[in-house]
């Protein structure tokens, strides 16, 4: 320390010699590394020296040169550079100094520009403050301008500082290259010959290369004179070159990393890919340009149209597959080579991963027996076993048996590690201890997976790995522009999607050996917030970057097929389950000549889906025999190219198109298979249909005749439904004979008794009650359970149908028997009270005999008025309403309807609602702001309700809830002229019965009418119909809170995300709708238009 406080001393003190002696101390000790941070910390050191650099004086030019040189050498140390940066006035001075002229500055000029090259190592932020900083890129630039010996050491310390500073990161990359006149520069002084510019060369060099890792790898590119000039470089010969050289070729190596345009670009420019050929090989200039030059054909390998140009080059001898191939034989299995991650040998498998993603190169890599070299990396559970199995993968193709099949089958880790690759790479994550995120593209795990799925070995395994799921997200982040990282992903990345369509449809297939497909699970694995997979594949086809790219825009017909595989597999499903019903319904006794006009309804709607199957399996077999069509045009092009190129490939090139083609065949005869036995179904079907059509218009005269005539027993109000019958408890035993069902015997004996309530649309039973003492309530409601008994009794003799009633009817031909017991029943009850005789017994007289006179009905009305007390009591009206709802036509008429039934019996009789738009919402709104829970009360029913009906109750009560208008309309339209015809049909009643298309969640705005009526946005559960839209609280929910009539209606989009549905003729007049994205809101409005809405806005 004596001697440093010696040396302060002596440094400031005003005795120049004294200074200059000092300066000279303080360079000789900071050229020993150890000394450089002591130095530069100690008290005032820097700034002394700071003080001399200022002295303009000509006496202090050698101490000048010397304080420079000092700073220097501290700066050498990393821990002193960042605060010399940052010391105030340091920076400044060091600028002044470089922007003196003269010989006499000459010295002091090349010390300060080696000062400041030395601080440009201070780490990244130091990088980007020091390119920012005003004033010392300019002054750096106007250095490497400079010419003459004068300036030779400042050129290369100035050239030094830019390269320094290039490697502050993308940021910093970018701007330099944008900078005005410096890559010009730099190309200027790559382009000098000869010793003289040698360091300079390296370093201009060294910041070419560091400015082509940025994100201007293609701009670099199409520099004017940039590739031309690297390539002179890499073309030098002699050991003055070396480092020349070698940042030639890694600079080209960046800027490979371009992307698809740039590597092909590459591929293409003259003479660059023979040097890097023949630099790959043995005979390179040293090992280094060796690796640097295999590292770069495999960024340009990545480019799948480069193969043919790095396989079969026009203008060298060179074969890389033996080069590489060499390369990993050599490496074998010493994981020393192997982990060094960077080296030749890693690079090496890179480009038979990336070549052999290229359809073009299999048959190459194949016959050049790539499966032996890389079966020990397979084997191993290491890194770069990854690639290696990747590349495996992509030579299988769709092999069953062989050397590569064996090599995966036995070696199952290997498609595990690819589909956690897969995984990781959405995820936008690597894996730890193995490679990081960005090493992989996304699209290099999805073409694996693509490829393996062509096997039908290789199926069952993938499906069991999920690969569905990640295929399906893959696909979903395209259409939806999310979790995209920069190596894939995302709206951008159109070949990860294409791939994936083309692996679903690949996993569409079963196996031989197994019946499950990819679509066998897609209603459990499709992500209901992102929509089916029918509709990401629809929204995929439309996408403009999949239509406009050459290489993709195939892809479209492979969706289609996926699509039409999908309703295929669909209707396939409905087809079974409708024919089975239909075998049920055939064994059900009845007289031979007795035809069910019932069973018309199930077989028009077996039709009509064995109608969209067999169109949807056309589509399919047509997109087969267009794929086989390709396939022979390329055995074709196989069996030319065998007379003119490496025969042995082109003949493993015909056997892979001949292996499809056999599948594609295969495929075709299974679809005809099917479409035959469809057509024989359906055939079956129309010869079925011909013998119930038979006198069905007279069926549906006497239907329409005989339900018009009760109106003379009704007003136009409806407090309460119209239609009741009483029977025995559901859990009652009885005597299965009709007689003793519903006699007079019964209704002595039983204390209790089910009410069940009849639908007005088709007289189904919508709800059912438990009544204590049935013979004093059939007393007090006789002529109502009459008039309902009547309804029942003309239905049945106009269409001969079987009951639907929750008890057992033994065969339909004693219906009607059993309808006159149930009626004799009512009556032998009725009279033994003291009414027997008066006008209320000759009013249920002249409602059996159906004449319907003023005093009958006022009668028939005394007896819905005690029934309307009947129902508001205990609470059964709640009860009632959660199951039917009241509805008004346009003539005034009231009637009770079930839920089921409301869609068609609206859309029928130009009826509406009577309850409003949203009494639950409203009713809600009040529960929330009392804070109570809704009391027991309004759940409870007037008594515990009934077990639910035997199996064969139920299929009783479906037979009899089927929409009778709707069924003798379908079966009363005349078939077309060509129904014998495989592709005619008969017309579905699903046209007239509200069928449903589409469901999902959206945000419905309340309508705030009344008083405590809400207007804040809730979520629920949508169902769009072919006439109506329903909405529900929650999915599963079985009453809906609202519907709104689509005949007549509009649709306006009003926001980003909200529309209005609007029918102006209707009662609920408006739905204010929002749904969670603009992609779901475009899905519900193409459904509306699919159902015919008009769409605004």
């Amino acid at each position: 320390m004596d001697k440093l406080d010696a040396l302060m001393e002596d440094l400031t003190g005003g005795d120049v010699g004294k200074v200059t002696a000092a300066a000279k101390s303080i360079v000789a000790l900071a050229e020993d590394k150890n000394n450089q941070k002591k130095m530069y910390n100690y008290k005032g050191m820097v700034s002394g020296l700071l003080e001399v650099v200022k002295k303009e004086d000509g006496a202090y030019k050698e101490a000048r040169e010397k304080a420079l040189e000092g700073m220097k050498n501290m700066a050498h140390d990393a821990d002193v550079q960042k605060g010399m940066f940052e010391l105030d006035g340091l920076m400044k001075s060091l600028l002044e100094v470089i922007g003196k002229e003269g010989e006499e500055y000459k010295v002091a000029r090349e010390y300060a520009l080696g000062a400041i090259m030395n601080i440009a190592n201070g780490g990244a932020d130091v990088e980007k403050e020091m390119f920012e900083l005003d004033g010392l890129m300019k002054s750096l630039l106007e250095v490497v301008g400079k010419e003459g010996e004068e300036y030779k050491v400042a050129r290369e310390k100035a050239l030094g500082a830019i390269f320094n500073i290039s490697s502050g990161g993308a940021d910093v990359q970018k701007g330099m290259f944008e900078l005005d006149g410096l890559m010009k520069s730099l190309l200027e002084v790559v382009g000098k010959e000869g010793e003289e510019y040698k360091v300079a060369r390296e370093y201009a060099l060294g910041a070419i290369l560091n400015i082509a890792g940025a994100d201007v790898e293609k701009e670099m590119f199409e520099l004017d004179g940039l590739m031309k000039s690297l390539l002179e470089v890499v073309g030098k010969e002699g050991e003055e070159y070396k480092v020349a050289r070698e940042r030639a070729l890694m600079a080209i190596k960046n800027i490979a990393g371009g992307g698809a345009g740039v590597q092909f670009g590459l591929a293409t420019f003259p003479s660059l890919l023979p040097t890097l050929l023949q630099y790959a090989t043995k005979d390179s200039p040293s090992p280094e340009c060796r690796r640097l030059s295999v590292l770069a054909l495999a960024q340009i390998a990545q480019n799948c149209s480069t193969a043919p140009l790095l396989l079969t080059p026009k203008d060298s001898t060179v074969d890389i597959l033996a080069c590489v191939m060499e390369i990993i034989k050599e490496a074998g299995e010493d994981l020393e080579k192997w982990e060094m991650g960077n080296s030749i040998e890693s690079w090496s498998l890179i480009f038979l991963m990336n070549v052999a993603q290229a359809e073009f190169a299999v048959p190459y890599l194949r016959v050049a027996g790539v499966a032996k070299v890389l079966a020990p990396l397979v084997k191993q559970k290491h890194y770069e076993s990854l690639k290696a199995a990747a590349t495996v993968a992509y030579l299988v193709g769709g092999d069953e048996e062989g050397e590569l099949f064996d090599l995966l089958s036995d070696n199952k880790h290997a498609i595990d590690k690819i589909v956690d690759l897969l995984e990781n790479t959405l995820n936008l994550k690597g894996c730890v201890g193995s490679y990081d995120y960005g090493v992989f593209p996304l699209h290099s795990s999805v073409r694996a997976i693509k490829i393996l799925s062509k096997s039908d070995n290789f199926k069952d395994y993938l499906l069991s790995k999920n690969c569905f799921a990640l295929l399906h997200r893959t696909l979903s982040q395209f259409i939806t522009d999310t979790n995209a990282g920069y190596v894939g992903g995302g709206a951008a990345d159109v070949e990860s999607a294409a791939l994936a369509v083309e692996a679903l449809h690949e996993l569409s297939y079963p196996s031989p050996t197994s019946s499950t497909s990819a679509l066998d699970i897609v209603t459990k694995k499709v992500d209901s917030n992102l929509g089916s997979l029918t509709d990401l594949l629809s929204a995929y086809k439309e996408r403009s970057s999949v239509k406009s790219s050459k290489e993709y825009a195939s892809s479209t017909s492979t969706a289609t097929a996926l699509i039409d595989r999908i309703s295929l597999l669909a209707n396939e499903i409905k087809v079974k389950k409708a024919v089975a019903a239909m075998k049920k319904r055939q064994s059900i006794a009845r007289t031979p000549t007795s035809e069910h006009p019932a069973d018309a309804d199930q077989d028009a709607a077996v039709n009509d889906e064995l109608l969209k199957a067999k169109e949807a399996l056309g589509r399919n077999l047509a997109n087969a025999k267009e794929k086989a069509r390709l396939l022979e045009e390329k055995i074709a092009l196989s069996e030319k190219t065998s007379n003119e190129n490496n025969t042995e490939v082109a003949a493993l090139t015909r056997k892979f198109a001949e292996a499809e083609a056999a599948k594609l065949k295969f495929r075709e005869e299974e679809m005809e298979a099917k479409m035959n036995k469809m057509i024989e179904m359906m055939e079956r079907l129309h010869t079925k249909t011909d013998v119930i059509m038979k006198d069905v218009k007279d069926i549906k005269k006497t239907v329409k005749e005989t339900l018009s005539s009760l109106q003379n027993f009704f007003t136009n109000e409806s407090p309460v439904p119209r239609f009741i019958l009483i029977g025995p408890p559901a859990n009652s035993q009885v005597d299965d004979k009709i007689g003793g069902i519903l006699s007079g015997s019964f209704l002595l004996k039983s204390t209790t008794a089910s009410l069940n309530v009849l639908c007005a649309h088709d007289l189904s039973i919508a709800c059912t009650f438990q009544i204590e003492e049935p013979r004093k309530w059939v007393k007090n409601y006789a002529p109502a359970l009459k008039l309902s008994l009547r309804a029942l009794k003309l239905v049945a003799a106009g269409t001969k149908m079987a009951t639907g009633l929750p008890f057992s009817i033994p065969d339909t031909s004693s219906f009607d028997k059993f309808l006159g017991e149930a009626n004799d029943a009512i009556s032998d009850v009725f009279g033994e009270s003291e009414l027997a005789g008066s006008d209320d017994r000759a009013a249920l007289t002249k409602i059996e005999s159906g004449e319907g006179d003023e005093k009958t009905r006022k009668i028939t009305g005394a007896s819905y008025a005690k029934l309307k007390h009947f129902f508001e009591d205990e609470g059964r009206m709640k009860k009632l309403t959660r199951t039917m709802d009241k509805v008004r036509g346009k003539d005034g008429k009231e009637e009770w309807v079930s839920f089921k039934n409301l869609d068609m019996f609206c859309a029928e009789n130009d009826a509406t609602s009577c309850e409003g738009e949203d009494e639950a919402e409203v009713q809600e709104t009040v529960a929330e702001k009392k804070n109570t829970a809704a009391p027991a009360s309004d759940i409870l029913a007037a008594s515990s309700p009934p077990p639910p009906p035997s199996s064969e109750s139920r299929e009783q009560i479906d037979v009899l809830s089927k929409k009778i208008d709707g069924l003798i309309t379908s079966l009363s339209l005349e078939r077309s002229s060509t129904m014998s015809s495989p592709s005619s049909s008969i017309t579905s009643p699903s046209q007239y019965t509200g069928t449903i298309v589409y469901e999902g969640n959206l945000e419905k705005r309340g309508g705030g009418r009344s008083l405590l009526g809400s207007t804040a946005w809730k979520e629920r559960f949508f169902r769009l119909t072919t006439t109506s839209l329903k909405y529900y609280d929650k999915a599963g929910s079985e009453k809906s809170l609202g519907a709104i009539i689509l005949a007549g209606a509009t649709a306006k989009v009003v926001g980003a995300t909200e529309f209005d549905l609007m029918n102006e003729d209707a009662e609920i007049r408006t739905f204010h709708l929002r749904a969670k994205t603009k992609f779901m809101m475009d899905t519900w409005l193409e459904k509306l238009k699919q159902v015919g809405l008009k769409v605004e806005g």
